[in-house]
C-alpha cells in the first residue's frame, strides 16, 4: 500500500483549528502547543506507540474549537467510555487524490467539554463543534488533535498501522499559521509572552537541532546544555522552536560534543 507524507497531504489539506479571532498562531501565554507529535516516546510506548499521535494544544476551558474543514462527523464517545480521550469527536473528511493515491483523513479532537454539533452529519468548515476541558487522561484544558490518513485498497479503506504511531501523520504541515517559533522570530514579535521575551533580550541563546535525530540542545553563557534542563524559561522557549526541516542550523562537529547527561 501506497502511502502519504504530512508534506504531500499538507498540499491538499491546511487547517484552523481554532477561531483566528482567539489564536492566530502568535504564542500568546494562555494558547500554546504543550505536546508535539512523537515526543515523550517513554510515556506512550505504554499503547504501543512510538511517542506521542498528534499536537496538544493548551489553551482556557470553554475555549471554542471549530471545524477545520467541511468535514463528516463520524462518532463521538464520552469521558466515561474513553479515559484516555476523554470526550472525543471522530469525522473524517471527503476523498482526495494526490498522484495515484486516493485517501480520507480522519480527524480526532479529543478531551473535550461538550459537543455542538449532531453526529452523523457533514459540517462546514469554521463550525463550532465543541467547547475545550481537560476529560479523560489529562494534566489541564487542552486540546489533542490527531490526523489519521485512510487509503482507498481493493479491500477498501486501509490505515498505515506499521508506522509506529497506529497510522497517525505528524499534524503540523497542516497548519497554516505557525504554532513554533525561532528564536530570531520571537525577537521580531511585539506582545508575545513576556517571560519568552525576557529571556531572549537577557541571554545570549542559541537553540540547535539535530536534523537526524532530532535532539534539540541549547548555547547559554557559552556552555552547552539539553533540552530536557529544568529552568522554566528555556522550556517554554524550547515550545516555541520551529521543527520544520533546516529551521535551525545543525552543525556535525557541535553534536559531537553533545553531553550523554544534562548539565
Amino acid at each position: 500500500m501506497k502511502t502519504l507524507t504530512s508534506q504531500q497531504v499538507a498540499s491538499v489539506f491546511q487547517f484552523d483549528i481554532l477561531p483566528v479571532a482567539e489564536w492566530d498562531g502568535i504564542p500568546k501565554d494562555r494558547i500554546r502547543t504543550t505536546q508535539l507529535f512523537g515526543k515523550n516516546k517513554l510515556n506512550y510506548s505504554q499503547f504501543g506507540l512510538k511517542g506521542h499521535n498528534g499536537i496538544d494544544i493548551g489553551y482556557p476551558d470553554g475555549t471554542r474549537v471549530i471545524a477545520p474543514c467541511e468535514m463528516y462527523i463520524k462518532r463521538f464517545r464520552t469521558a466515561n467510555k474513553d479515559k484516555g480521550y476523554g470526550n472525543v469527536i471522530y469525522a473524517e473528511t471527503k476523498e482526495i487524490k494526490i498522484d495515484d493515491v486516493i485517501f480520507k483523513l480522519e480527524l480526532v479532537f479529543a478531551h473535550l467539554k461538550e459537543f455542538s454539533i449532531p453526529v452523523n452529519e457533514w459540517v462546514t468548515a469554521g463550525t463550532t463543534v465543541a467547547l475545550g476541558d481537560s476529560t479523560g487522561f489529562s494534566t489541564g484544558p487542552h486540546l489533542h488533535f490527531g490526523v489519521r490518513p485512510h487509503y482507498k485498497t481493493i479491500w477498501g479503506f486501509k490505515t498505515d498501522s506499521h508506522n509506529g504511531y497506529k497510522g497517525y501523520i505528524d499534524p503540523e504541515p497542516l497548519l497554516p499559521r505557525k504554532i513554533h517559533w525561532t528564536v530570531g522570530e520571537l525577537r521580531d514579535l511585539h506582545n508575545i509572552d513576556a517571560r519568552v521575551d525576557d529571556f531572549i533580550k537577557e541571554h545570549d541563546t542559541k537553540l540547535v537541532r539535530d536534523n537526524n535525530t532530532g535532539e534539540v540542545a541549547w548555547l547559554y553563557a557559552g556552555k552547552l546544555r539539553t533540552a530536557n534542563t529544568f529552568d522554566k524559561k528555556v522550556e517554554l522557549l524550547l515550545n516555541y522552536l520551529v521543527r520544520r526541516e533546516g529551521a535551525v542550523i545543525s552543525d556535525k562537529e557541535f553534536w559531537r560534543a553533545f553531553p550523554k547527561k544534562p548539565l
